[in-house]
């Protein structure tokens, strides 16, 4: 998705189409529509959404589909679905229609869908900001809930790694959430939240693992030159204690899996990011109570000599069964199944 910061007064898109204009009135059997973005202004230029369709005689087949809508940017790759994908995004788009009337209803209809996603795309980054702390129970309950609490604002760690002088240890991790504040029930087409990690206390603040897909996709300047290729990656879950032992930072060095401290999601509907911002919340303070319960540490010493050896008892071995065995001509010892 395009940055805001491009420098564009504000968000345009450039349509180019060229249409038949050369066919016989009730003869002529079909008529071509071909539509290309020349020029977009802070929108990505690849809003044209196909899916690719297996043929029986091997192959495939490219149909467009719709006008991308912020949730489909960031989803689908350029060029061609991702690994076991069927959606790609294209620039350009060639459609051929029965008559003229279809074909002009639809050019307004893909105009109109522009419009929308364009002022999605304004009202999606009209953020409200909220910073939460979430802390673990003081006592070790199963059954005791972790603490969220709202706070007017918090300062950035001064390291990844937060400790504390006292144990054991009282954990808390401050989030900061940018949502969209404004939007049009019924005709939003995504909502957009990131979060950061404001503040961590004896815990690291890249909380956030990310998985490196297969492919990449082309990265091109603002003159739609190509620049190079670009990874691309998803949000994977909220990091457990083993994660943040084995999972580097920032970028993996040749695994697939890293750890950020902040993450941008785009959902379709507004219920389904709250319902994924919850499960981020109890996902942290689950890390939070697990990390907790590693605090307290059953210590037992073993002494080991060579004697150890001798002391060891053979198991029996396993006996198989054939039939289900009614009766013994002898008293069953502890090796008899």
């Amino acid at each position: 998705m395009a940055s805001s910061s491009s420098g564009c007064p504000e968000r345009t898109v450039s349509l180019k189409k060229g249409i038949t204009s050369t066919y016989v009135e009730g003869r002529t059997q079909g008529y071509l529509l071909r539509l290309e973005i020349v020029d977009a202004c802070d929108v990505d230029e690849n809003l044209f959404v196909f899916q690719r369709f297996s043929l029986t005689t091997g192959g495939y087949q490219d149909r467009f589909s719709n006008i991308a809508s912020p949730a489909d940017i960031h989803e689908y790759p350029v060029g061609a679905p991702a690994p076991g994908g069927v959606f790609f995004r294209s620039s350009l788009a060639e459609l051929v229609f029965r008559n003229l009337d279809l074909l002009h209803q639809t050019v307004d209809d893909i105009e109109c869908d522009i419009g929308l996603l364009i002022q999605t795309l304004n009202q999606l980054y009209d953020l409200q900001e909220t910073t939460i702390e979430i802390t673990a129970p003081r006592c070790s309950r199963p059954d005791s809930p972790c603490s969220v609490g709202v706070i007017a604002s918090s300062s950035s760690s001064s390291s990844d790694e937060s400790s504390s002088s006292s144990w054991p240890m009282r954990r808390s991790v401050s989030l900061k959430i940018s949502q969209i504040s404004e939007y049009v029930d019924g005709r939003t087409q995504g909502y957009y939240v990131r979060i950061d990690v404001a503040e961590a206390i004896g815990v690291t603040r890249h909380l956030f693992v990310y998985q490196r897909l297969l492919g990449a996709e082309q990265v091109e300047d603002a003159n739609g030159e190509f620049t190079g290729m670009r990874s691309r990656d998803e949000f994977s879950n909220v990091a457990s204690p083993a994660d943040i032992e084995e999972y580097p930072m920032d970028e993996p060095d040749d695994g697939l899996f890293y750890r950020r401290d902040y993450i941008e999601l785009v959902f379709r509907n507004m219920d389904l990011l709250n319902t994924s911002l919850l499960d981020i919340r109890k996902d942290i303070c689950g890390l939070l109570e697990s990390l907790a319960q590693m605090d307290n540490v059953e210590e037992q010493i073993v002494r080991i000599d060579e004697s150890c050896a001798e002391s060891i008892s053979v198991p029996c071995p396993p006996t198989p069964v054939y039939a289900r065995v009614v009766a013994y001509d002898r008293p069953p010892t502890e090796c008899d199944n």
